[in-house]
């Protein structure tokens, strides 16, 4: 049967030979003398046919069509957008000439404009133009003549690739896969010779190679036919028996059309060994009914054929050819026909037209309801055999397992009842979990500007979710539940599509995990399991409980870390405990009902000295995160100036206890951060446990954060001891954020030298700053380099070139410190010193200890000073531009490459940068600017306030106004001051955008001042729109004086005439 709809050959049930589909259209009217000399009829005809027009003559017009600006709605207005009518007089005008005269529209014209205008229907007025013509007004014969027009257009896109180049076949037409093909090397023997192809059609390798826009339009109007078709079978299955048939009839001749032409693939009814502990497969429904749906499809199709022969003689006078023949196939319910669109729109990539049915579907309610239904509870315990010995012809459902006997199997209803399959209005949830699961397969990988995005991503999916979520389901979507073989597949595939980077974008995917409750793993804290344990678990444990989404949250938490992004990172952590508290609370349940379903003497009483010895107090509320995660977060809180929550970390009174156990403060890996926060806070009780807690041998990094923590407490001599200990017997040096915090340092001590003290005196500070520099001193002319520089390697000696570099810019004890060193010795300044290495860059951690001195003590506009002398300016990146959401970098186009250079991709602006700057800036560079902005834009408020109250007071007490213009809040000098101050907070927030801070965390870095920004934007957005209003009316009014005067001048000519 299936062999009438593919595209070779019409099986024609008549007296006479039928002739092939694909010939030439002039060839095919030379040989059709008359309506009765067979071959295929009218309904299977096309104005072009694949060998007789090539599609890459028309490509500069289906690129203007895809690419272009898309003509204007031609319906305005809400109300008459929703209004069915309004639309069709823009459908009448792209009916075939033959049923409107005079029209002679190209046929890609016509289908584009037909398909623009469909499409706007169903976004502006959310309406089926297509269903309502048929069903509303009765005019089907024109939702047959505009599928046809939509179809002709589609059919004559073929693009050359499809058009086989080789005159050797390999047998790719048999269906065989690669590896099967190149297993074995193929004899020649069996190798056929074709002919080989006009040279004339053979496509240049131009077009092979550029992007298929003739394939793009293709999809563009095959969006409209499968959107049609759905919402036709939708209609129809609210409407009475008789006009389901109607409707459907016209569905069944389109259906047979693209099965004929290849447009529905084979792969549809193909059906592997279906495995219900997988999350997604195809179900055996459309393999099962493969055989009645094709003889269904046949039916409609020889009948339509039939009864346009039959026209055609008797309009000759003939007698017709054919002998009137009825199948009576068993007829399938909308059930059947609406999943197989769904399927075929999986098939073949029309998701978001599948969605679409699947939204229009659900909005029906009552007695019109949809619903879904798994087919695991058919293929549970070799279920399979029992669905498919299901009579089709006489029963209304598919048989399950345990229910052999067919209930609904009655003699005599065959042609009066219709098959279901699983139930009236129902279709199966694996065809929208395979729905849910293509939409990762569009995803944005960096080839121009399509694909979507992982915002898109989450939110189509969080609309399939929508759609087959149960009552119960939708209720628990706020609390935190146990992960699903479904979900885990999900997520599975997202992170195998390539589309998100979480180490350039952890904000997707952290919004992604949140996007679903199903987070919570089992709770393991034993020893993990051998591979010979695996052979006890049960397929459930297996496919549904994993406890991977807390290692992607961690994962995702120290990405947040590494940006510098505080706020996601704090917020995100909550987010991991609440889903490991949550593991816990049901494992504690879990165990309570064991206990209670279990005999009391089998319960073992634990001796109160043990169990005194034994559980003490828990060492940690989140064992599961590693010290690598909490070094990140505890630094990150340290240079953020999080403190109180570096202190929940360390000292929460939790009953768990704190997340970061006492017994790990010994681990190199985490007592670095430990230190580093303990000298910011000025902890001396942390910083001996830690110190205790070390053994032998110190790492490199653990000794520099120890002398670092010297330098914060002013210890200088242990400076100098440990810095010669590191370069004598470590055969190493001191770090980038020692000299930067050394530098720092200075720059306080300097500032409160003559400031009142309780702690030191002035000679005992002047004493401690000298000190300091002569230290820094010694840095800067190598006293403590490695040792290893003195053999030729001047890589540290560049370095301290590049520091040496940024301390003369800065006027004070740095720029005096930077000209006593070896580096201002007229040796250094000679032009042959220039090295011809690049510039090495100063670690951005290190260099936010002297920006955040600088800010502290010489303010926010000298910190942003700092940064435009010596910090790359990130939207100069060629990056920049390239960047897409999900940490994806789009491709070069070919605009942006010049082939006349030795690199095409050369920058010249940004390899200036890159040759005069040292410091490539990130989240925190601008947070710390951002917080100094932000403490003067308080403090000066503040005193605007102040001095707004005092002249109140003044007022009421009748002494009149200060006379001094800077003691008046509205001043000149005051505004412009605030002004100032409202700059850098805007610049910082250009640069938090331009870092790609979400908006709401940039809100919350500058308290609330860009909420301020937006609030001035609309009132000076109100102020324009007022006053281009009133010079319309201005000139509006200048216009009708005009007019009145020019009338004037007339009557006044009148009276002297």
């Amino acid at each position: 049967m299936k062999r009438c709809l593919c595209p070779r050959q019409l099986l024609c049930r008549s007296r006479r030979s039928s002739c092939s589909l694909h010939r030439p259209a002039i060839v095919f009217r030379n040989r059709l003398r008359s309506p009765l000399a067979g071959g295929p009829s009218s309904q299977w005809s096309r104005p072009f046919s694949a060998s007789a027009a090539s599609a890459a003559k028309h490509s500069r017009i289906f690129e203007d069509y895809v690419t272009g600006v898309p003509p204007k709605c031609p319906v305005y207005g809400n109300e008459q957008q929703k209004n069915p009518n309004s639309w069709i007089p823009s459908l009448d005008k792209y009916l075939t000439p033959s049923l409107r005269e005079g029209e002679t529209e190209d046929l890609y014209a016509r289908a584009y404009g037909l398909a623009t205008i469909l499409s706007y229907a169903r976004f502006y007025g959310q309406l089926d133009l297509l269903g309502y013509l048929g069903y509303g007004l009765n005019r089907w014969s024109d939702v047959h003549t505009l599928l046809n027009v939509l179809l002709d257009a589609a059919d004559a896109t073929r693009h050359p690739t499809r058009v086989s180049l080789s005159s050797l076949d390999w047998g790719s037409d048999a269906g065989f896969t690669l590896e099967r093909l190149t297993r074995h090397a193929p004899s020649l023997k069996n190798v056929k010779i074709k002919k080989s192809p006009d040279s004339s059609n053979v496509p240049k390798f131009r077009d092979l190679t550029q992007r298929s826009f003739a394939n793009d339009f293709s999809e563009l109007l095959m969006s409209q036919v499968w959107q049609s078709l759905g919402s036709i079978i939708l209609q129809a299955a609210d409407r009475s028996p008789d006009e389901l048939k109607l409707g459907m009839s016209f569905v069944f001749r389109t259906l047979a059309r693209l099965h004929h032409s290849g447009a529905i693939s084979d792969n549809i009814y193909k059906c592997a060994t279906p495995d219900p502990n997988t999350a997604t497969y195809r179900p055996p429904g459309m393999h099962f009914l493969s055989t009645h749906i094709m003889s269904v499809l046949s039916e409609t199709a020889w009948g339509a054929h039939e009864a346009e022969v039959a026209a055609k003689a008797a309009e000759m006078g003939v007698e017709s050819p054919y002998v009137p023949f009825k199948m009576g196939v068993r007829e399938l319910g909308p059930e059947i026909w609406l999943e197989l669109i769904l399927w075929c729109c999986i098939e073949h990539g029309y998701v978001r037209e599948g969605l679409w049915l699947l939204e229009q579907m659900k909005t029906r309610t009552d007695y019109l309801a949809w619903n879904f239904q798994s087919w695991e509870s058919l293929l549970r315990d070799q279920g399979t055999a029992v669905v498919e010995n299901t009579n089709i012809d006489t029963e209304q459902f598919w048989r399950r397992p345990g229910n052999d006997a067919s209930v609904q199997q009655q003699t005599g209803q065959k042609r009066n009842t219709i098959f279901h399959g699983l139930a009236k209005r129902t279709i199966s949830t694996e065809v929208v979990a395979s729905l849910r699961d293509c939409f990762v397969n569009f995803v944005y990988r960096g080839l121009g500007y399509r694909g979507l995005s992982p915002t898109e991503l989450s939110h189509v999916i969080s609309r399939v979710n929508a759609l087959i979520d149960t009552p119960e389901s939708a209720k628990n979507k706020t609390e935190l539940q146990p992960t699903t073989r479904e979900h885990n597949w999900l997520t599975a595939r997202v992170l195998q599509s390539a589309g998100l980077d979480i180490n350039a974008d952890p904000h997707s995917m952290g919004r992604f995990l949140r996007g679903s409750p199903h987070v919570v793993g089992p709770w393991n804290n034993g020893p993990p399991l051998v591979e010979g344990d695996l052979e006890w678990l049960t397929p459930s444990r297996l496919y549904d409980e994993t406890c991977a989404f807390q290692g992607l949250t961690e994962y995702v938490v120290r990405s947040y870390a590494v940006q510098r992004q505080a706020g996601l990172a704090f917020s995100t952590f909550g987010f991991l405990q609440e889903a490991i508290d949550t593991s816990k609370s049901r494992h504690i349940q879990e165990f309570l009902k064991r206990l209670q379903k279990s005999d009391p003497n089998d319960i073992p009483v634990a001796d109160k000295r043990d169990r005194d010895l034994g559980h003490g107090k828990p060492e940690t509320s989140v064992p599961q995160v590693s010290n690598v995660t909490y070094a990140q977060l505890v630094d990150l809180a340290t240079i953020a100036k999080a403190y109180p929550f570096a202190n929940w970390l360390l000292f929460s009174n939790d009953l768990d206890g704190p997340p970061i156990r006492r017994s790990e403060y010994g681990n190199q890996t985490l007592a670095p951060s430990l230190l580093r926060y303990a000298g910011a806070t000025g902890n001396i009780g942390l910083q001996k446990q830690v110190v205790s807690s070390l053994t032998q041998p110190y790492s490199l990094n653990t000794l520099r954060a120890l002398v670092s923590f010297r330098i914060l407490t002013g210890d200088w001599d242990r400076v100098i001891l440990m810095l010669e200990y590191i370069r004598n017997h470590r055969l190493k040096s001191w770090g980038h954020g020692n000299i930067m915090l050394l530098a720092g340092s200075i720059l306080r001590m300097e500032r409160a030298l003559h400031k009142p003290s309780n702690h030191a005196t002035l000679e005992e500070k002047q004493h401690s700053l000298t000190q300091a520099k002569t230290i820094l001193t010694r840095i800067l002319n190598g006293d403590f380099n490695d040792l290893s520089q003195r053999t030729g390697n001047k890589a540290q000696l560049r370095t301290l070139r590049s520091i040496y570099r940024i301390f003369l810019s800065l006027p004070g004890p740095l720029a005096d410190i930077a000209t006593q060193s070896t580096f201002h010795s007229p040796n250094h300044h000679h032009p042959s010193y220039k090295s011809r290495h690049s510039i090495p860059f100063i670690s951005p951690i290190a260099f936010h200890y002297l920006l955040s001195a600088v800010v502290d003590t010489q303010g926010s506009a000298a910190g942003k000073s700092l940064w435009e002398k010596w910090c790359l300016e990130p939207s100069h990146s060629p990056k920049h531009t390239r960047y897409h959401e999900g940490g994806i970098w789009r491709l070069y186009e070919a605009a942006e490459r010049d082939h006349r250079r030795g690199d095409p991709n050369f920058n010249a602006s940004w390899r200036r940068q890159l040759n005069e700057k040292v410091v490539s800036p990130n989240l925190n560079t601008v947070r710390v600017i951002a917080q100094g902005a932000a403490r003067e834009y308080a403090r000066f408020t503040q005193y605007l306030a102040s001095l707004e109250l005092a002249a109140v007071d003044a007022l009421a007490a009748g002494r009149g106004l200060p006379s001094e213009p800077s003691a008046l809040p509205d001043s000149v000098e005051n505004r412009e001051k605030k002004r100032d101050i409202e700059k850098i907070m805007e610049w910082c927030v250009r640069q938090f955008q331009v870092l790609r801070l979400p908006e709401e965390e940039i809100n919350r870095e500058v308290f609330d001042h860009l909420k301020r920004m937006r609030t001035r934007e609309r009132v000076r957005h109100r102020e324009e729109v007022a006053e281009r209003e009133r010079e319309k009316e201005r000139i509006r009014g200048f216009v009708e004086a005009q007019r009145l005067m020019e009338v004037e001048r007339g009557r006044a000519g009148v009276r002297q005439t």
